[in-house]
């Protein structure tokens, strides 16, 4: 096996001395008693100046001016203007006489679990799919609102009418759907390609790269009128006017999803198939995603431009070491190291080319050593062009155990320190997608590039919890027991119900339950999909944050006796009538009134689909009065609901 071996060029130069002049941990302890206040410390730097301490939230979109400026002798800051359930996050800059060290930390302390969302799954038309991909988008189903799958056009090789006809899908689908929020390309999906740059800076490397990252930003201005560039080795990069690869080298406006790619194409290294090289990821992605295989909170760090000037590892140590803490970074030779423990998260960097970090991480090595860690980033020359045959970074997701993520790091860096608090890889990814001033990082180029991609799975956490199992449904004249075995260390469950197997549906439980099982006395007609799933609190180095895990699902059929049945939602000791259920003994739709005691019509209307089930919202508040709720089905039959409002 040959590999392409060819060191980084023109990284700026740097006037520090050594990297430990970028090297800067802080460490974070939280103090939850009377008052709420985060300390932040890191050892004395007599080449400092000053520190500039900023803050937001993790929604506001820049940081402001600094809440504290702090003399070059300060070796810590305490912050006690914080609340509990808000995500912070901090930025720590560290003033030298020639340069900047920057660190990034997020804090808060109970915050609570993050709203649903839908995922959008394309698959080429010609991926063969192993019998794991449905168990694994069934556990997707119990932890999105919705999931999306669509067949598209397959590629091997760039063709510009199937990239085109793929982002039609997207928009549709978008459109239909505004929740979505996730892109997942598996298989064959055509590839876009854009620009005419180098991320690594080597000459013979200037072309259009892959950016699968056009799929996702749905509104700017892509172009294909202006390069016409031939020079690249692999003529695959070669871009000209109206060939179908565009001109931006970097994103024309912020992209609207987050995206990543599974795909296993043009990997000879590995004996396996396509096939069952997807059966191995979505296996071990189940395991972890499941809480099967929990990594333990540690990192692994390879280094192999330790004494190149930019020392581009420093910006990772320092984000390690806020996420698990210096004393649970390991930095030796990735090679010969990392099968030997568990770690979450893992890093190396060196000379490089499309298969390989030089002395570290090889392609090949992929197909028979364990890699054991479950993110990997790495930086090297050529390995951004992932597109090309046994590509370091698609390997390294084909490989066994554990990696479930990788991506080409450094340029631009990736802001990781969230991902303590509850947020998943491709959120990050994302942020530094479309990252140009917010996040500032010494060694930072190629912003907003349209080169940064995520291989593997975007959904994933660096902790996912236990679920609930054996779930048993049972069905008695007027309602639904649900029983089921609960996980070790749940604090409490949540129900969710659905008519559809690809949602979530909506939780039907008003408070978290406490113990193992439920009855819901609101029956609908049809197959209906219930989803329990447990919550727990969950601390880690940056604070506690509430999360549900991966649902236990089952599904009953029921079809009740009576022509309508209704079902008042939540009223009525608030004054707040939400809505109500209607359900039919045969699919139909309804036209419905709801009157007070003297007549008066207080809302009117109708659902005009044919269904079982009918959900109608209202969100009045009502006086305390009786009420009366008068619904006709499609076929004349008419019912009427009584029920009184008490204050």
């Amino acid at each position: 096996m040959k590999y392409i071996i060819i060191s980084l060029l023109s990284i700026v130069a740097l006037h520090a001395e050594s990297m430990d002049d970028f090297l800067f941990p802080v460490r974070l302890t939280i103090d939850s008693g009377q008052v709420l206040n985060f300390r932040f410390e890191w050892k004395k730097d007599t080449n400092s100046l000053k520190y500039n301490i900023s803050k937001k939230l993790i929604t506001d979109s820049s940081f402001g001016r600094p809440v504290a400026v702090l003399p070059p002798y300060a070796t810590s800051f305490t912050d006690s203007s914080v609340s509990k359930g808000l995500h912070y996050e901090y930025k720590i800059e560290n003033f030298q006489t020639e340069v900047s060290a920057y660190n990034y930390i997020a804090a808060g302390v109970d915050i609570p679990i993050k709203e649903k969302t839908s995922i959008l799954l394309l698959i080429a038309d010609n991926t063969d799919l192993p019998k794991s991909f449905s168990t694994y988008t069934s556990l997707l189903s119990t932890e999105f609102l919705n999931v999306y799958q669509r067949e598209v056009p397959a590629s091997l090789e760039f063709e510009s009418n199937k990239v085109h006809r793929v982002k039609e899908i997207i928009k549709e689908e978008k459109l239909k759907d505004p929740t979505i929020t996730y892109l997942v390309l598996i298989g064959n999906v055509p590839i876009p390609y854009s620009g005419n740059f180098s991320p690594d800076n080597h000459k013979e490397h200037i072309g259009a790269f892959p950016a699968d990252v056009w799929y996702s930003e749905l509104d700017g201005e892509w172009t294909d009128e202006i390069i016409n560039a031939d020079s690249a080795l692999a003529a695959r990069q070669y871009n000209y006017p109206n060939d179908g690869k565009f001109d931006n080298y970097y994103l024309p406006s912020k992209s609207e999803l987050i995206t990543s790619r599974i795909d296993f194409r043009n990997l000879p290294a590995f004996s396996e198939t396509e096939e069952e090289l997807l059966d191995r990821y979505f296996t071990k992605n189940i395991r972890y995603r499941t809480a099967e295989y929990q990594a333990l909170p540690k990192a692994f760090l390879s280094d192999g431009f330790y004494d190149y000037a930019g020392y581009p590892s420093s910006a990772i140590y320092n984000q390690y070491a806020s996420l698990f803490g210096v004393d649970s970074i390991t930095q030796m030779n990735m090679r010969d190291s990392m099968s030997s423990g568990s770690y979450s998260m893992a890093y190396a960097c060196g000379s490089g080319g499309y298969n390989s970090v030089y002395l570290t991480l090889y392609s090949e090595d992929m197909t028979s050593k364990e890699y054991d860690a479950v993110f990997l980033a790495c930086f090297g020359s050529w390995l951004c062009d992932w597109d090309s045959e046994n590509n370091l970074l698609r390997s390294a997701i084909a490989s066994r155990p554990n990696i479930l993520c990788s991506w080409f790091s450094n340029r631009p860096q990736v802001p990781l320190h969230s991902l303590g608090l509850g947020r998943t890889i491709g959120e990050q990814i994302y942020i530094a997608q479309n990252n140009k001033t917010v996040y500032e990082y010494w060694f930072n180029i190629y912003q907003k590039g349209v080169h940064l991609e995520l291989m593997g799975d975007p959904t994933l956490k660096l902790k996912h919890i236990a679920m609930p199992n054996n779930l048993s449904l049972e069905h008695s004249d007027k309602s639904i027991s649900l029983e089921w075995e609960p996980s070790k260390s749940a604090l409490a469950y949540n129900i969710y119900k659905s008519e559809k197997s690809n949602s979530l549906g909506l939780r039907i439980n008003s408070e978290p339950v406490k113990g193992n099982s439920f009855i819901d006395y609101e029956v609908l007609n049809g197959k209906i999909y219930y989803t329990i799933t447990s919550v727990e609190k969950v601390n880690t180095l940056n604070g506690s944050y509430y999360d549900e895990s991966t649902g236990i699902r089952d599904s009953i059929e029921n079809y009740g006796s009576e022509d309508i049945l209704i079902y008042v939602q939540n009223p009525i000791y608030s004054g707040m009538l939400k809505g109500f259920t209607i359900v039919l003994s045969e699919k139909g739709s309804i036209r419905y009134i709801l009157t007070n005691l003297e007549g008066k019509v207080i809302s009117k209307g109708y659902s005009d689909f044919e269904s079982y089930n009918h959900i109608i919202e209202i969100n009045k508040n009502l006086y305390p009065s009786t009420y009366f709720l008068r619904i006709v089905n499609s076929k004349g039959i008419e019912a009427v609901s009584k029920f009184v409002v008490v204050r």
